[in-house]
């Protein structure tokens, strides 16, 4: 009798992906595209529990949360920047 060898298709495999997978093939879909980019800190705990604290009491992510933040602070920024300060700061500090 001839074994014939198995096919190879698109499917996904009978075994579900790790949460390392699945976030390297996240990572892979939305860094490579050059539209998103990868923000990592260490934080002191007294600001971790702080930041849990936020994010519980504003029933959000870390993402949305710093997305808000960053926000709030370049609208900041730019409403008291005038004249050549304010496009200094538009162009990315050059």
């Amino acid at each position: 009798m001839v074994m014939s060898k198995p096919v190879k298709t698109n499917r996904k495999s009978a075994r579900s992906l790790t949460a390392a997978e699945r976030q390297a093939l996240y990572r892979l879909r939305h860094l490579a595209s050059g539209e998103s980019v990868e923000v990592r800190a260490v934080l002191p705990r007294a600001f971790g529990d702080k930041l849990d604290r936020l994010l519980a009491h504003h029933d959000t992510s870390k993402r949305a949360f710093l997305m808000q933040l960053i926000e709030d602070a370049d609208r900041r920024t730019l409403r008291r920047l005038k004249g050549a300060a304010r496009r200094h700061y538009e162009n990315g500090g050059n």
